[in-house]
């Protein structure tokens, strides 16, 4: 679409889990293999860890003057979804408005639009709802440091960060706005950060979240678990057959749709 055109965002991932990888240093320490098939949104240069993901979403025009002209930014098969208005007649990408928090009291309703200004974690959320998410996993969501000083898991961007971690404090007080508007959309969060200085989401890690998703499937597919398992058989076992038939039915995909649906 013309970049000036905004996207109007669907659920076509009613139901399921979107996995969000935000900079947090804590990302060097995951095993990023296991998000194959699943729903992944990169934010900013997380794009450079994981560039299998569905959504690299982005909005810092110095950001995207880095890297538009990178040869990984520009064969990324995902799409391109950013709050940026600068137009690139040669890159399509899909563009959603910037709603400020202080007009969107931490959450965009328009489907057109994301609530966010000081991180983009903030707006990658909100597109995750839109999208028609049942939970949010966070990877990088850290808000510090690392012991060793490390401020992100990809290289260093060219503009400084502020002392200590003022930069993440003024991020937490915006993210934290988002926080009840999930909650009342029965949207769960998860922050697979075990050190992370977000105190309001609860934390796990990224093995545990992903054995609740697969649960979640087994018990929405029980027909299908029914037809393939015998009563007796073991219910770890079941659970791997139903996920294996799926699998194969959504190309891959951690699907629960008979007939999922990729964006167009």
């Amino acid at each position: 679409m013309p970049h000036k055109q905004l996207w109007k965002v669907t659920p076509d991932w009613k139901g399921e889990t979107a996995y969000i990888i935000a900079g947090g240093p804590s990302v060097l320490m995951q095993n990023l293999r296991v998000l194959k098939g699943r729903r992944v949104i990169v934010i900013n240069s997380s794009y450079e860890a994981y560039p299998e993901a569905d959504i690299l979403f982005f909005g810092d025009k110095k950001w995207l003057n880095e890297h538009i002209t990178r040869d990984l930014f520009r064969a990324f098969k995902g799409r391109h979804v950013t709050i940026n208005s600068q137009e690139y007649p040669d890159m399509p990408m899909r563009r959603l408005k910037q709603v400020r928090p202080a007009k969107c009291g931490g959450f965009s309703e328009d489907r057109t639009g994301v609530c966010g200004l000081r991180t983009n974690l903030q707006g990658a959320m909100n597109l995750a709802a839109h999208l028609g998410v049942v939970r949010i996993v966070l990877l990088g969501a850290d808000m510090k440091r690392s012991a060793s000083g490390r401020t992100h898991h990809h290289r260093a961007h060219p503009w400084p960060n502020k002392p200590g971690n003022r930069t993440w404090s003024i991020q937490m007080r915006e993210l934290r706005l988002i926080a009840p508007a999930l909650a009342a959309r029965n949207i769960e969060v998860i922050n697979t950060s075990l050190d992370s200085r977000i105190d309001w989401w609860p934390k796990m890690s990224l093995t545990q979240a992903i054995l609740l998703e697969r649960r979640d499937i087994v018990k929405r597919n029980e027909p299908v678990l029914t037809r393939i398992a015998p009563s007796n058989m073991d219910r770890d076992a079941q659970a791997l057959q139903v996920i294996a038939r799926l699998q194969r039915r959504g190309g891959g995909r951690m699907s629960t749709l008979p007939h999922h649906r990729r964006f167009a």
